[in-house]
C-alpha cells in the first residue's frame, strides 16, 4: 500500500474513533431521539438590573430571522431557546445545569416548526417547555461559541444537539416597571417637571403618572384615575440633574430629595383615592437619575413608605414641564 495513503488512512481511523467516543463531535439536533434539521445562527438578549443580568439564548433554524433594529423575530423553523440569570455578562465556559426557577440556568423551551415572531405553532408543530438537563458551554480557536445540549422537555421528551458558531449579543435595555407591595401595577408612561425659584434655590417636584391619568397643556391640571409618584427636590438648579437621590426627611438643603408620596387607583383632579386605593408618604429609599444627550430620563426607584409597602419601579422617556 502506498506510504501516503496508509497515513491518511490512519488518520480517518483515528477521527472515525475520535468521533465515535464523543457523538457531539459534529453539530446536530435531535429531538426525542430524531434527527432534525440543525440550527443555523444563535442570538443572546441580554438585559441589566442592578448588577445581575439575564440572558436569552436562542438557537434558530434557518427559517427564522433576528432584526436587532426592533428587537423581533419573523419566521417559522426549529427554535431552543435557554433562559439564564448571571452575574456576568456573558456565558462561560462551564456546564450548566437546569433548575427550573432557579438561577443560572432557570428556564427554556423547544419548539419545531414554531413562528417565533407570530408567537405560533405551524402544522405539526409544537412549542414544549424545558424540565432539566444540561448545556455544555465551549469556546473554540476562532472565537465561536460551542455548545452542547442534552435536555428533556415537559413532556418527557429528549432534546440533545450541537451548535457551533458565533452568537450575536444584543443588550436590550431593562423594560419600565412600578411593584406597589411585591404586586405588578400600571407602569409610568408619563413624567412631569416643575421648577419654583425659591431664593438661590429651586423647589422642584417630580410627578410620574400611569395611563388613566392626563395633563391639560393649558391649565396644567391634572385628571383621571390611575397611579401616581411624586418627589419634592430642593435643588440649586430648575432641572434635574443626573445622580442618586437619598430620601432625607430633615431640614432640606440643595440637591435633596426631601419629601415623596405614593398614590394607587387616585383621582388625579380630586386627590382623593377612589375605592380601593390609597395613599402614603414615603419613609426610605433613593431615586437614581439618568439623562441621555438626546435628554431621555431613566429613573430607576426603590422605596418604602409608611405604610410598611415596598416600591420599585422604572420609568424611561422625556420628561414635560409644568406651568410655575
Amino acid at each position: 500500500m502506498n506510504r501516503h495513503l496508509l497515513l491518511a488512512f490512519l488518520s480517518l481511523l483515528v477521527a472515525c474513533r475520535e468521533d465515535a467516543g464523543n457523538p457531539l463531535s459534529v453539530d446536530f439536533f435531535a429531538y426525542d431521539g430524531q434527527t432534525e434539521a440543525g440550527f443555523s445562527s444563535a442570538v443572546i438578549r441580554l438585559t441589566e438590573e442592578n448588577g445581575a443580568y439575564d440572558l436569552e439564548v436562542f438557537l434558530l433554524g434557518s427559517g427564522i430571522a433576528y432584526n436587532g433594529e426592533d428587537d423581533s423575530f419573523s419566521g417559522s423553523g426549529h427554535v431552543l431557546r435557554l433562559d439564564f440569570n448571571l452575574s456576568e455578562s456573558e456565558l462561560g465556559e462551564r456546564s450548566y445545569t437546569f433548575s427550573h426557577g432557579s438561577p443560572p440556568f432557570y428556564g427554556g423551551s423547544v419548539g419545531l416548526n414554531y413562528n417565533l415572531g407570530e408567537d405560533r405553532v405551524e402544522e405539526r408543530g409544537f412549542f414544549h417547555a424545558l424540565a432539566e438537563g444540561t448545556l455544555e458551554v465551549k469556546a473554540s480557536e476562532q472565537e465561536q461559541y460551542i455548545l452542547e445540549f442534552d435536555l428533556v422537555d415537559e413532556t418527557g421528551k429528549t432534546v440533545k444537539g450541537r451548535y457551533t458558531g458565533y452568537v450575536e449579543h444584543l443588550e436590550i435595555p431593562f423594560p419600565d416597571f412600578f411593584e406597589y407591595g411585591g404586586e405588578v401595577q400600571q407602569v409610568f408612561d408619563k413624567a412631569y417637571l416643575r421648577s419654583i425659584a425659591d431664593g438661590d434655590n429651586y423647589d422642584v417636584d417630580l410627578i410620574l403618572v400611569s395611563p388613566g391619568i392626563s395633563q391639560d397643556e393649558e391649565s396644567g391640571s391634572f385628571s383621571g384615575v390611575g397611579n401616581a409618584l411624586r418627589f419634592d427636590f430642593t435643588l440649586s438648579t430648575p432641572d434635574l440633574r443626573k445622580g442618586e437621590y437619598p430620601l432625607k426627611t430633615e431640614e432640606p438643603d440643595p440637591e435633596t430629595l426631601y419629601l415623596g408620596l405614593v398614590a394607587i387607583k387616585v383621582d388625579a383632579q380630586t386627590g382623593w383615592p377612589e375605592e380601593g386605593g390609597f395613599q402614603n408618604f414615603l419613609l426610605q429609599g433613593q431615586l437614581t437619575v439618568e439623562v441621555s444627550e438626546a435628554g431621555i430620563y431613566t429613573l430607576t426607584f426603590d422605596f418604602l413608605d409608611h405604610g410598611g409597602h415596598h416600591l420599585k419601579g422604572k420609568y424611561s422617556g422625556q420628561m414635560g414641564i409644568l406651568l410655575q
